[in-house]
């Protein structure tokens, strides 16, 4: 029988002066985390909910946005991959369809809303952090996967991805599981 070794753990080099970051308790850790993440996340859904749907329409749906809108709204409605307002509907391959198939499946369920669409980004985001946290901790420690965690709940830029219909939560999701 074959013998295996341990793969050591990496070690996050000391700082010169000699201080580091320790991370607080695990409890604390989650409590930190989701406090962090609810408020953002609240500042979020309060910013997208003071607006009527043709506001949010003009406010998150524009540029790539407005063609993965009107390509997932297609697909729901059975006119192709079409980014096209109306018809003739002509087959477009200027982006991958996976972002569309997603927001179709969504749109079959819950309508031509925008805001189910932006709750359920947000919903990828909170697996995607949940994913960043375990990886970290496998390669590093508990203290490395708390602070990325933390960093990336407190990034600006990756909260707001949450609002705006673009492939990029999705593609942070597949990025980070397959990892």
């Amino acid at each position: 029988m074959a013998r295996t070794r341990a793969v050591p753990v990496a070690k996050l080099p000391e700082r010169a002066d000699g201080v580091n970051l320790p991370a607080p308790s695990k409890r604390w850790q989650v409590y930190l985390l989701v406090a962090a993440f609810l408020v953002t996340r609240a500042l979020l859904l309060a910013i997208v909910g003071t607006t009527d749907s043709t506001e949010i329409e003009e406010r998150f749906v524009r540029d790539d946005a407005h063609h993965y809108y009107w390509s997932a709204l297609n697909l729901a409605e059975g006119n192709g991959y079409s980014a096209s307002e109306s018809a003739p509907y002509t087959p477009d391959s200027t982006r991958p369809p996976v972002y569309p198939l997603f927001l179709a499946g969504l749109i079959s369920i819950f309508g031509a809303a925008i805001l189910p669409m932006q709750l359920a980004q947000i919903a990828l985001q909170v697996l995607t952090l949940a994913l960043i946290y375990v990886a970290m901790s496998r390669w590093f420690s508990d203290a490395v996967a708390f602070w990325c965690t933390a960093w990336c709940t407190l990034d600006p830029v990756f909260w707001s991805v949450g609002a705006q219909l673009y492939s990029d939560t999705l593609y942070q999701l597949f990025n980070v599981g397959f990892v």
